[in-house]
């Protein structure tokens, strides 16, 4: 597997910078049995392009299997981010595998993925699970990366949480939080800050926190009414805070009744398969399309 560290646009140049990485790791042509990619946003039909990346790709419509082929000769997979990292997951924790589950990913935005039996659903147009789109501001919400307003991302993500946090900064509506604050002035707020000091008490960051919670729970309780799975699985760097995982448990059981419990874990590779997932779903398609 090769790794790209830095964060890049994927653009004309990616195949390019994909070769460079072979030459420099000293690997020959009969070791690499395809490249895998997995970017953010929605696939077009056959699964081999990206319809609308968000500005993860230098343009809407990118035939990105085809391009990479086409400069390197590898076959080339590919998927959305957070399918590809639930199928790693899956890939390492195979005998918990089983059941329908549902991934959960909040690191900057919100993204989801579901699988039953092992297998992941895509949906019609390749957007299952799309949830942290789903609308909970009617009128008014803030602008979403997706173009529309009020989505649950814009409330819920680590990035709207960390923005409604400087939005409202001030030294008596937020005092744990302003201390934090004017020690290191000069870098941004993190959402591990906000979650402390909601944790330590500090009201105007537990408000924000609570609404947080409130709306990504909201969302899960109607996941768990329509798809009934088995497990929710958690990925993230919120989930690492045991005061956000634990507002979350104790939200998503309100309302909830009996016949509806559901099992709600941190994956236990939280933040640690960003670097394995791409290369995954090419081993996977070789061996499934009879490679040994």
């Amino acid at each position: 597997m090769i790794y790209e560290t830095k964060n890049r646009i994927i653009n004309n140049n990616y195949s390019d910078r994909l070769l460079e990485l072979v030459r420099a790791n000293g690997l020959s042509d009969d070791r690499i049995i395809g490249v895998g990619t997995a970017v953010r946003g929605i696939l077009n039909a056959d699964g081999r392009g990206v319809t609308d990346s968000f500005g993860a790709l230098a343009e809407k419509g990118y035939a990105l299997c085809d391009r990479i082929e086409g400069r390197t000769g590898y076959a080339a997979v590919l998927e959305n981010n957070v399918r590809a990292l639930f199928a790693a997951q899956q890939f390492f924790d195979r005998e918990s595998a089983d059941g329908p589950q549902f991934f959960l990913r909040c690191e900057y935005g919100i993204g989801a993925a579901m699988t039953v039996e092992g297998n992941m659903l895509r949906g019609a147009t390749r957007q299952c699970a799309e949830i942290g789109h789903i609308p909970i501001i009617r009128r008014g919400g803030r602008l979403c990366s997706c173009g529309k307003t009020g989505c649950l991302e814009t409330i819920a993500s680590p990035a709207a949480i960390t923005e409604a946090a400087m939005r409202e900064l001030s030294e008596t509506g937020m005092p744990i939080l302003w201390q934090t604050y004017q020690k290191t002035p000069e870098r941004q707020l993190t959402v591990e800050d906000v979650l402390s000091a909601a944790a330590g008490g500090d009201a105007g960051a537990g408000k924000i926190v609570d609404e947080a919670v409130i709306a990504l729970a909201g969302a899960l309780r109607g996941v768990v009414y329509l798809l009934d799975p088995s497990k929710i699985v958690l990925y993230g760097r919120m989930f690492d805070h045991p005061y956000f995982l634990s507002r979350l448990r104790g939200e998503l059981q309100e309302g909830m009744d009996d016949s509806h419990a559901v099992t709600m874990e941190k994956s236990r590779y939280n933040r640690t398969l960003d670097r394995s997932a791409a290369a995954l779903l090419a081993v996977a398609d070789y061996y499934n399309n009879g490679g040994i």
